[in-house]
């Protein structure tokens, strides 16, 4: 059997290394600490970021669609007052027609009523003159 011999100097040179060799270990596994942190801490910024970026360009996508909702409304107006201006000469004109329509009809009336006068004013002086003719013969 191996003899240890135990002196003073060899027990504080082997608790110097061991304590050496337990500061290395220490200082390693605090820097993978450290660099786990680091990395959980980028990956919460990177998460944070991609809210933000998210977040503004919802903003901007909702700003755009109330703004083409706004323009599309407008347009639905004008058009619906077009349709309105057009449905108003439409029925001026279709108002228009009809009384020429009708003041032709009265106009022709008169004219069958002035020619049914005149019928009866000839008729009548054609039976005279051939009443005339016949009593001269």
């Amino acid at each position: 059997m191996t003899q240890i011999s135990l002196s003073l100097p060899s027990i504080l040179g082997t608790l110097a290394a061991l304590s050496s060799i337990f500061g290395g270990y220490l200082k390693i596994r605090r820097s993978i600490k450290d660099r786990q942190e680091a990395k959980v801490l980028e990956k919460a910024l990177i998460i944070q970021e991609a809210k933000e970026f998210s977040n503004e360009h919802k903003l901007l996508l909702e700003a755009k669609l109330i703004a083409l909702e706004a323009e599309m409304l407008a347009k639905m107006e004008t058009l619906s007052q077009k349709i309105t201006n057009i449905d108003e000469s439409v029925n001026k004109d279709l108002e228009h027609i009809k009384e020429a329509y009708n003041s032709e009809i009265r106009f022709l009336g008169s004219k069958i009523e002035e020619l049914k006068d005149e019928m009866r004013t000839s008729l009548g002086q054609v039976v005279m003159l051939v009443s005339k003719l016949i009593d001269k013969d």
